[in-house]
Parts: C-alpha cells; sequence; structure tokens
C-alpha cells in the first residue's frame, strides 16, 4: 500500500517473475533521513520486485522486513553487499528455504497462518461431506467461509480506513487475488440497495479438473463472498450461484444481495 498527493490509498498486487526465487531480507538501520530510500532505491536499480515489506523504529534504529524475487542467489547475494556499505546500513540478512517452501507471507491480516494444499482441503471437505452428510457439511464448509471473508473484510477496513461501499469492494477484490485465492470480477455492482453479479475464476480449492463435483467445494467461495460484502454492507446478504467451474463453467459466478432483495434475473 502507499500514498497518493492527495493522501489517498494506493493499492497495487505485484506477482514475481515465473522462475524468481522468494527471499526475505532484514535489514537494520539508522533512524535517519533518507536512510530507507537509499536502501529501496538499489532494490530497484537492480530491478528486484518488492512483493512485500514492513518498517518499523525503535529508537535511533529502524528495521526493514521485506520479501522480494530475485532471480538468483548471486544477484540476491550481491544486492545484500552493496546495501551493507551503505553509511546508514547496520546489518543485513537474507533468508529463502523457509519461504520457498512454505510461500509467503505465512500471515492472514495481522494473525500467523498455515498454508495447506488444495488436495488437503478438498480431501477434508470429502471426509466431512462423508461422515456428516452433505447437508451438514455444506452448512460447515459455507459458514467457515463466510467468517474468512468477513475477517478478511474487516481487517482491510482496519488496516486502510476506507468505508465506502464501492473502495471497500475494491480492496477486498484486490486482496483476494493477493493473498492467491483466485480472481474476482464484477459485471454489475449496485450500492443501494447492494447487489454484485461476482465472476470469481481460478480459485483455490476448484481449479483442480482431476476433482469430482461437490457442492461442498463451491460453498467455500460463495462464503467468503457472502462473509465480506455482509461486512462491507453491516446487513444480511445472501449468495445465489448462477454457475460453477467444477460444473464445467469457465468459472464461478454468484450473484450477491441483501437478503431481503430480488433473486437474480433469469
Amino acid at each position: 500500500m502507499a500514498f497518493d498527493a492527495g493522501g489517498k490509498p494506493v493499492y497495487w498486487v505485484q506477482e514475481p517473475q515465473k522462475d524468481a526465487q522468494i527471499f526475505e531480507l532484514y535489514i537494520t538501520l539508522k533512524n535517519a533521513p533518507g536512510a530507507l530510500n537509499r536502501v529501496t532505491t538499489i532494490l530497484a536499480e537492480a530491478g528486484v520486485s518488492v512483493l512485500k515489506g514492513q518498517i518499523f523504529t525503535e529508537g535511533d534504529r529502524g528495521y526493514f522486513a521485506v520479501f522480494v524475487a530475485c532471480t538468483s542467489s548471486a544477484l540476491i547475494d550481491e544486492l545484500t553487499s552493496k546495501i551493507k556499505a551503505l553509511e546508514d546500513v547496520l546489518d543485513v540478512k537474507h533468508e529463502s528455504s523457509f519461504v520457498d517452501v512454505f510461500l509467503y507471507p505465512l500471515s492472514s491480516g495481522s494473525q500467523r497462518a498455515l498454508i495447506f494444499s488444495a488436495n488437503a482441503i478438498y480431501s477434508s471437505f470429502a471426509t466431512l461431506e462423508k461422515v456428516l452428510g452433505l447437508g451438514p457439511a455444506r452448512v460447515i464448509v459455507y459458514n467457515s467461509g463466510y467468517q474468512l471473508g468477513y475477517e478478511l473484510a474487516s481487517f482491510l477496513r482496519k488496516t486502510t480506513g476506507i468505508s465506502g461501499r464501492k473502495e471497500s469492494v475494491d480492496v477486498f477484490v484486490k486482496a483476494f487475488k493477493a493473498s492467491g485465492l483466485g480472481v474476482i470480477s464484477m459485471s454489475h455492482l449496485r450500492e443501494e440497495p447492494f447487489e454484485a453479479e461476482v465472476k470469481v475464476r481460478n480459485f483455490l480449492v476448484v481449479d483442480n479438473p482431476s476433482l469430482p463435483y461437490s457442492p461442498v467445494l463451491c460453498d467455500l467461495a460463495k462464503g467468503i463472498v457472502s462473509g465480506a460484502f455482509a461486512y462491507i454492507t453491516a446487513r444480511p446478504v445472501m449468495a445465489e450461484e448462477l454457475e460453477c467451474q467444477l460444473k464445467g463453467a469457465a468459472s464461478d459466478i454468484y450473484w450477491v444481495r441483501e437478503a431481503n432483495q430480488h433473486p437474480h434475473p433469469m
């Protein structure tokens, strides 16, 4: 996140190059004017993609933790040497193996997160369906997704301060992609009363043609979308499935509306 000249937050989704390695740099520097700018200039001049970073200060020191995408270990070693040579830099360390194995960042909002493969999640859902039956399994998975979407939208509101419906939806769409969940787009959006036609492509769990169809899988995505829009609108919402990727459609499409509004105009 950055801010434009008027102080308005600006968001972007940064994706690493196809064959890039992910490194986490830990930089300790003097809490001095321009110190951080000189570090980021070196990264920019080397063409390194900065994926996510955090900086905080303590007394006369600043600490910069940043995820970068780099094409080789040799290049990251060269960058580390250049950054260490800066007058205001006290120490530089980099890690790669843990991040490469578990992906980045290992957090959901402000909380630590554990990453499961899509197949592992599918197996869990299949077990729920087998043991409890289709109806109870769908309720559990939908509500799990709903809670996740609600918490994500709440975190984005607290982090950005954005409260307008349209702006909040835009931030949620970007965060959904940045989190690796999939790609959301909308062909229709009305703020009052709230309704939207939401398309979800490449959703984490269902983006696998080898998986047999189960409505339980699609309920997770539907729950996430419903929970997020419920928080954004501060009203109860419903999500009606129009198309499903596991039924052969190109994407999942949901009609999301306030609970007391009309269904999708089929």
